[in-house]
């Protein structure tokens, strides 16, 4: 297990992060047990301690009904930062101004490759056999910690291609193909890829300038 003096810092602060939700459930289990002993034994203790500084205050409002209160604020702060958890603790990512991390069991992942799907991001993953769907990616505030979904929509053995007014995006098995070549067939376009052998077809391409994720065959 590596130590956290030996992580990176990315991953020192979402650690971090992670753990501040910890500490804050603890609080709430402590709501949630006084409330529990209110409710127990509704009559406020006599201990010499109850007179002292902001302890007083519960001499005061110690009874059934704000044990209920404080119950019921326990089990909602615990039930809400628990969700957070189990979401996070897969995959998650953080929107940056340069770019994103996407994060790995706690450990940032890098070198994937993506692209566009509307507003959403999806990130092929091969080496874990999944792919991922960074949801409203551009409409999501930065430097916030969100999950990220498996997708079965889209695989890392297929090929993807995703067009726009600045031109397409082609992917194939998880990779970016750049070195190209194309040319238009009525509205479909035809792309050569020497560095794959194969050529691809991106079936009315002309009309599908959308910023949408289609599936593209082999020519």
């Amino acid at each position: 297990m590596t130590k956290y003096k030996d992580l990176k810092q990315e991953e020192k602060e979402f650690v971090d992060f992670y753990q501040m939700k910890w500490i804050r459930i603890i609080g709430f289990l402590a709501f949630l047990g006084l409330g529990v002993w209110m409710l127990i034994d509704p009559t406020p203790p006599r201990h010499q301690s109850v007179e002292r500084a902001t302890v007083a205050l519960f001499k005061e409002l110690w009874s059934m009904p704000f044990g209920v209160i404080l119950v019921s604020v326990g089990l909602i702060g615990i039930s809400y930062f628990m969700m957070q958890l189990i979401k996070l603790k897969k995959y998650a990512w953080i929107k940056l101004e340069n770019g994103y991390y996407l994060f790995h069991k706690q450990r940032r992942v890098s070198g994937l490759k993506s692209m566009y799907n509307g507003n959403n991001l999806i990130v092929f993953y091969p080496e874990q056999s999944t792919v991922l769907e960074f949801k409203d990616y551009l409409k999501s505030p930065f430097h916030t910690y969100q999950k990220a979904s498996e997708t079965k929509l889209f695989g890392n053995d297929n090929a993807y291609w995703m067009a726009d007014n600045e031109g397409y995006v082609l992917m194939y098995k998880g990779k970016h193909l750049s070195n190209t070549s194309s040319e238009f067939r009525g509205d479909d376009l035809i792309v050569k890829c020497p560095d794959t052998f194969r050529t691809f077809h991106l079936k009315n391409y002309r009309n599908l300038k959308d910023g949408q994720i289609r599936q593209a065959s082999m020519a």
